[in-house]
C-alpha cells in the first residue's frame, strides 16, 4: 500500500495600509495623479479604490504607489488599494475634490 501526503501552503499577505496622499485635492473632472503613502503595497498588481470607483494602480515600491483620480461630484471622497482587487487597505485616506477653475482672460 502507497500512502501519499498532499501538502498545502498556504500564503497570507498583509493587508496595505494608507498614511497619507499627495496631492490631497482634484478638480471634479479627475485626471490628477495621486502619490499613496503608505505600507505592504506588492508589485503584481495594484488596484485603487477611490469611493466607489476601482482603477488600475501603479506600484512604486513597497510603501508608495499611484492612483488616478476619476470624475468625482465636489466634497471628500475615500481612497484605498489592493492587491487583489477584492481586499481594501485597513484604513482609507480622504482625497478632496474641488470645483473646475476657469482661466480668466482679459483683453
Amino acid at each position: 500500500m502507497v500512502l501519499s501526503t498532499l501538502i498545502f501552503q498556504l500564503n497570507i499577505a498583509e493587508l496595505p495600509s494608507l498614511a497619507s496622499i499627495n496631492p490631497a485635492d482634484s478638480a471634479v473632472n479627475g485626471g490628477t495623479v495621486v502619490t499613496v503613502i503608505g505600507t505592504s503595497f506588492r508589485a503584481n498588481s495594484l488596484y485603487c479604490k477611490i469611493d466607489t470607483s476601482i482603477g488600475l494602480g501603479t506600484f512604486v515600491s513597497s510603501t508608495e504607489a499611484q492612483c488616478l483620480a476619476p470624475a468625482h461630484i465636489v466634497g471628500t471622497a475615500p481612497i484605498s488599494v489592493s492587491s487583489n482587487n477584492y481586499e481594501f487597505s485597513t484604513n482609507a485616506v480622504q482625497i478632496t475634490y474641488r470645483g473646475m477653475y476657469s482661466p480668466c482672460f482679459s483683453e
